[in-house]
C-alpha cells in the first residue's frame, strides 16, 4: 500500500509491483495527501510513502530483529532495483 500526492509515481510503482507478482492495495482511509505529510514535503510538493506489510518485510530481510536487519535477501535487492528504476524513470520527466 502506498500514500502520497504523486499520482503518476504511485501508478508506476503499482504497475511495477503487479508485474513482479507482488500484491498491492490502495490506501483509502489515510491517503497521505496533506502537503505537511513528510512524503509530500520535497521539492515537487508531492511524493509517495510505501507501507510494507509484515509478510513482505519477512521476505526482504533474513531476520526482522533490529540488529540483524542488515542481512537482506535477494528479493530485497530485486525490490529495491525495481523501485529505483520506476522512481528514476518517472522523476526524470517531472519538472523541478
Amino acid at each position: 500500500m502506498w500514500v502520497g500526492r504523486h499520482e503518476k509515481l504511485k501508478l508506476a510503482i503499482k504497475h511495477a509491483m503487479v508485474a513482479a507478482g507482488l500484491p498491492v492495495t490502495d490506501a483509502l482511509r489515510l491517503p497521505g495527501v496533506n502537503p505537511h505529510n513528510i512524503c509530500n514535503r520535497g521539492r515537487l510538493g508531492m511524493g509517495v510513502q510505501l507501507e510494507i506489510s509484515l509478510g513482505m518485510r519477512q521476505q526482504l530481510f533474513a531476520h526482522l530483529a533490529r540488529l540483524q536487519r542488515n542481512r537482506v535477501t535477494p528479493f530485497f535487492s530485486a525490490f529495491v532495483l525495481a523501485l529505483q528504476r520506476v522512481i528514476n524513470g518517472v522523476c526524470r520527466r517531472d519538472p523541478p
